[in-house]
């Protein structure tokens, strides 16, 4: 019979990357789903959804088997997204696609599809950072879990955006896995992975030329001997690119539909727009949210400069996209989605000639040591590492004001140790006496010895910070089953590396002569984890405490509820509701299709075709009528001319033709305009009179017809 070969091994190096990934997916769930679960006023609150177009987009995922592809979108009257006709152009159909199967399967379990989005996003989440590990492996980056501790303290708001039910986490992904085929040059693959980000996320369209062209210019500047120009590339990307194009479901429209949504709302926008559309006004701001992640960037490029070489091809074409998404983030705030991940990137591939220099000195160093020193300096330096560690994340927790990070350290010890796992199996074998095969009762006392390090050090921190500062119960608290099941995968994992062939395990260094020497490499590993936690703590746990509350789902939709409930009983179906925002129709959308809108999802798909309603629009809710405006329309053939137009109340049944008005209380003063007009707006709901409830989430008004 045929022995194994070293890749089907349950511990050769495909294995070992596969477990590596597993955690690390394990990880950014838990991430997300604690900035989920914490982001409530009080524990047992509903959650919820942070951000406005979450709610559409669950609801399109809810319908997709129901609905199909839509050809137009009927639940919104003015609003267009194309020149002419009432074609609808979905640029998230796909993302629509990714997010139905858990919506419906967590409708099925719990009767509520908001969590089966919260599952998306934490699991896509997690699929992100386990794509960012690969691409370190790809480029043989020492230290992986140096930059990956990194990567948890990327900026907020780059943490934040991840947490909305949109295709920005997705879109992520999609570009990680384009990044990599190119990286590793598989253009093949590349184009396949190019059509399917288009029809994941239709902005894919524009962001793909950027990366590809990134490619192009790096191959031109990089130093001599690697190749100048890569044709295969170009061509395969392109016909990647072409694929995705002709084959998008919505193709008839894609291309007014960008020019509108990326220069009409995006980068040149001529009306008031979304706040991500914005960039940020305040240089300090952006440069201490990112102080972190700027500090190792430039750290790598001055060990970059002073060690050398010239940048290669590909280091070259990270560094370009890295400039590129800078560039954009300081143009609109909303692509810190994608510049921080690709900056650390950058640092990281930039930075492996001088890491790989500082290792090997430091292996050189090691194997020029004599006894007794290459007895004693290793395991007392790992020893006095692990209780500097165990201290430092003591002070971090006692002294560091993050009560909703700080509660729930058991879920971090969990994730911690399941991150863990690889590295303290591959410490107990490095720690083996003499270089020979440890057995598999000694591997999993190794094993869980250096986890036992892990959880006294970070039980004791929790304790003290209890006992100091008196943390809250958690909010997800770990079940013991997941406490069992994790020993058990130690265990197993264990035994299955301890009764690997000599020839598959990673080779040591330098074997160590005495069986309690090999607790050296199980020490140091425990010493680095616990520093690792407290830098986390330390420097990262205000940030991701403030992600938890940014996450916050901005409306209450106990009264959302009851308020459409008010107007599914006492509507008609396909009546107009005329709302007092843009940005308020997707949560609207997500409890009544019963009824329609009048605009949404975005203010130019409005005011590109039909300015003189927007101007209505915005005066009228902002309580500024009666008033004359003067609006600019733009002619078929490109000129312009201006008209004066008279705006009152009275329009919102004249031009708008709506049947009802829904208002909440940040508008109160545009209640006030219609309850002081009830000759044309009758107060329906919540009680009988408007005087007797001013306090109220909501206030809708029945419109009046003509003569009544």
């Amino acid at each position: 019979m045929s022995s194994p070969s070293p890749s089907s091994s349950p511990f050769s190096p495909r294995w070992l990357a596969a477990i590596e990934s597993i955690a690390l997916v394990a990880l950014g769930f838990g991430l997300l789903t604690f900035y989920y679960h914490a982001s409530t006023p009080r524990p047992g609150d509903e959650i919820g959804v942070p951000e406005f177009d979450s709610f559409y987009h669950i609801k399109m995922a809810a319908k997709l088997p129901e609905w199909g592809l839509l050809r137009e979108l009927p639940w919104l009257e003015y609003v267009y997204f194309t020149r002419e006709g009432r074609e609808f152009v979905s640029h998230h159909f796909g993302f629509h696609v990714l997010l139905s199967p858990l919506v419906h399967l967590s409708k099925w379990l719990t009767g509520d599809d908001l969590h089966g989005a919260r599952w998306t996003m934490a699991l896509v989440f997690g699929l992100n950072l386990a794509a960012f590990n690969l691409f370190l492996r790809a480029g043989s980056v020492r230290w992986r879990w140096l930059w990956l501790l990194v990567f948890l303290l990327l900026p907020q708001q780059f943490f934040l955006r991840h947490t909305y039910i949109r295709a920005i986490g997705p879109s992520l992904l999609g570009m990680q896995v384009v990044l990599w085929a190119l990286l590793t040059r598989r253009y093949l693959p590349a184009a396949v992975a190019i059509v399917a980000y288009i029809h994941v996320y239709l902005g894919s369209v524009l962001y793909v030329p950027v990366i590809v062209s990134a490619f192009v210019l790096g191959a031109l500047i990089a130093r001599q001997g690697e190749p100048r120009f890569a044709p295969r590339m170009v061509l395969l990307a392109g016909a990647g690119w072409v694929t995705g194009v002709l084959t998008y479901p919505y193709l008839r429209g894609m291309l007014e539909f960008l020019r509108l949504q990326v220069l009409g709302s995006g980068l040149a926008p001529d009306i008031e727009v979304g706040q991500e559309w914005k960039p940020y006004t305040s240089l300090w701001f952006f440069a201490s949210m990112s102080a972190t992640l700027l500090s190792v960037w430039g750290a790598a490029l001055v060990a970059r400069a002073l060690h050398g070489p010239w940048l290669s091809a590909r280091e070259a074409a990270l560094l370009l996209l890295q400039f590129a998404f800078l560039a954009l983030t300081f143009k609109a705030r909303r692509f810190i989605e994608y510049w921080p991940p690709l900056c650390l990137l950058s640092a990281a591939w930039i930075a492996r000639p001088a890491l790989a220099t500082i290792e090997d000195r430091l292996r050189a160093y090691v194997a020029r040591s004599r006894p007794p020193a290459d007895r004693l300096l290793g395991p007392l330096g790992a020893a006095a590492l692990c209780v500097t560690a165990a201290g430092s994340l003591t002070l971090a927790l006692w002294r560091t004001s993050a009560p909703l990070v700080q509660a729930e350290y058991p879920l971090w010890l969990l994730l911690t140790l399941v991150v863990l796992l690889v590295p303290l199996v591959r410490a107990a074998r490095l720690g083996a006496a003499g270089g020979a095969t440890p057995g598999v009762l000694r591997t999993v006392v190794f094993v869980f010895a250096g986890a036992g390090i892990i959880v006294a050090g970070v039980l004791a921190a929790g304790w003290l910070s209890g006992r100091s500062a008196g943390l809250a119960p958690p909010r997800l608290p770990v079940p013991p089953w997941a406490w069992v099941a994790l020993g058990v995968a130690y265990a197993l994992t264990a035994a299955l590396a301890a009764r690997a062939r000599p020839g598959e395990q990673p080779a040591a260094a330098r074997p160590t002569r005495t069986a309690w020497l090999g607790l050296a490499p199980l020490l140091a590993v425990a010493g680095v984890a616990l520093t690792g936690l407290m830098v986390c703590v330390r420097v990262g746990a205000v940030t991701h405490e403030q992600t938890a509350r940014g996450a916050r789902c901005n409306f209450d939709l106990a009264e959302v509820r009851r308020a459409m409930s008010f107007l599914v009983q006492h509507s008609e179906p396909g009546d107009l509701v005329f709302t007092d925002d843009w940005d308020i129709f997707p949560v609207y959308f997500y409890v009544n299709h019963h009824n329609r809108y009048i605009v949404g999802l975005d203010p130019k798909f409005t005011h590109e075709r039909r300015p003189d309603l927007w101007e209505r629009f915005v005066r009228i809710t902002r309580a500024q009528a009666p008033t004359h405006s003067r609006v600019r329309f733009t002619r078929p053939d490109g000129s312009v001319r201006e008209d004066v137009i008279d705006i009152d109340y009275v329009d919102i049944r004249d031009e708008f033709q709506a049947r009802w008005v829904i208002i909440d209380s940040d508008h109160f003063s545009f209640a006030q305009q219609l309850a002081s007009r009830p000759e044309h707006f009758e107060f329906a709901y919540p009680c009988g009179r408007f005087e007797e409830c001013k306090g109220a989430a909501f206030f809708i008004f029945r419109v009046r017809p003509p003569g009544n």
